[in-house]
């Protein structure tokens, strides 16, 4: 079965945007050329977690915007 579920931010129920027509910003197209591949870059030295002081996995103002992000819950309405 598969459930069905309201998404809430902050407690209150929202509807995104999920066709492929309505997410602002979407390109007309994604046929066609996609440019030089970039540098691959370098393996990741540290491992640490990140925090809001200090750069781990991830840089410290990275984990600031991170944790500030909205809350999204979903809730169990029924099934299908």
């Amino acid at each position: 079965m598969t459930d069905i579920v309201k998404i809430k931010q902050d407690g209150v129920q929202i509807y995104p945007q999920s066709h492929w027509k309505a997410i602002i910003g979407a390109p007309e197209s994604v046929k066609g050329e996609k440019g030089e591949k970039g540098d691959p870059g370098i393996n990741a030295t540290i491992t640490e977690v990140a925090t809001t002081i200090a750069n781990g996995l991830m840089a410290k103002e990275d984990k600031v915007k991170l944790d500030e992000l909205p809350n999204i819950t979903l809730e169990k309405v029924g099934t299908i």
